[in-house]
């Protein structure tokens, strides 16, 4: 009966340690152009989220997301799979052309990250 309690207790502390978030959660957003320029910066607006890493092939979108990210620290890259891979990166947002989605998506888990991914209809 002893070591049930003793269970109970730990499983109960460990739940609210997941709960109790220290540090913002690590975000690579790949793709930036329209819709993803969007998604970037409503995601950066939240609280305990952090954009660590951009992602896009094309220069314009990287300068412009640049200009507007919060974190001067952000990595970017035209590489999707570097942003996945990228140290701190806990969750992607995937903005891509549609024909990019499955294969974003599937690395990323793979990688066991959060993936935000929206399809048009």
């Amino acid at each position: 009966m002893n070591d049930n309690i003793h269970r109970r207790a730990f499983l109960a502390s460990a739940g609210a340690g997941m709960l109790a978030q220290d540090k913002p959660v690590g975000i690579a957003a790949i793709g930036v152009g329209n819709r993803g320029f969007f998604l970037m910066k409503e995601f950066q607006n939240l609280a305990d989220v952090e954009i660590r890493v951009i992602c896009d092939l094309y220069d314009g979108n990287l300068a412009r997301a640049k200009e507007f990210s919060k974190n001067t620290r952000a990595r970017y890259t035209e590489a999707g799979e570097e942003a996945i891979a990228a140290p701190g990166v806990d969750a992607v947002v995937i903005a891509t052309p549609d024909f990019w989605h499955a294969p974003m998506a599937l690395a990323a888990a793979k990688a066991k990250k959060d993936i935000y991914l929206e399809k048009p209809l």
